[in-house]
């Protein structure tokens, strides 16, 4: 979009994954999300069959959509504007620092773990309750910011899905025990650890 001067999805600016996985859960930091530049979806159901739905069939809401997280997308319509590409590079590179002052970067870790509360931050919820650093095994809730889970590379043996999921159930029943608030997963768990 850069390259041809189109700006709306500066927002994706530094955001890993992929496009279907974007769409379906409806990816987006504070500057939007893919609900505000999407006009229609194409997918393809387990049949084979392709399923195509406007923008209100989608049913985006806050890191979530109604798109069947086992169609494959591929193809989105994406309502975008002209607009500078300097614009759009100093935009994005904004986001970027950003990201970079406030992430841990070079370390193994889940991304954004939980889905910000309505009217407050799930980072900021897990901060105040005191869990900066806690840990389970080889997981532990990172000093830099507190809704990112990482890999401590330093304990032995090398963290497990099992600790990340045992400090993801311990984070968010200290946040239900003092705030009261009960933290929804941004994070899609899929099967059990072995």
């Amino acid at each position: 979009a850069t390259s041809w001067s189109l700006g709306g999805v500066e927002f994706l600016g530094g955001v890993p994954g992929s496009v279907g996985g974007g769409l379906i859960m409806n990816a987006g930091t504070y500057l939007g999300e893919f609900t505000n530049v999407v006009t229609e979806v194409l997918s393809l159901d387990r049949g084979g069959q392709e399923r195509r739905r406007d923008h209100a069939a989608c049913g985006f809401r806050y890191r979530a959509s109604d798109l069947p997280a086992d169609e494959i997308v591929v193809w989105a319509a994406l309502e975008l504007r002209p607009r500078p590409r300097e614009e759009i590079e100093a935009e994005v590179a904004s986001l970027r620092q950003r990201r970079h002052e406030r992430e841990p970067k070079g370390v193994p870790n889940n991304g954004s773990t939980f889905k910000n509360p309505p009217g407050d931050y799930a980072g900021r919820l897990i901060e105040a309750a005191g869990l900066k650093e806690a840990r389970r095994g080889g997981a532990v809730v990172s000093p830099k910011h507190a809704n990112w889970l990482v890999v401590d590379r330093g304990v032995s043996p090398a963290c497990t899905a099992a600790d990340m999921l045992a400090l993801i159930d311990f984070v968010r029943g200290e946040v239900e025990r003092v705030h009261g608030v009960r933290l929804e997963t941004e994070v899609k768990i899929i099967g059990a650890p072995a």
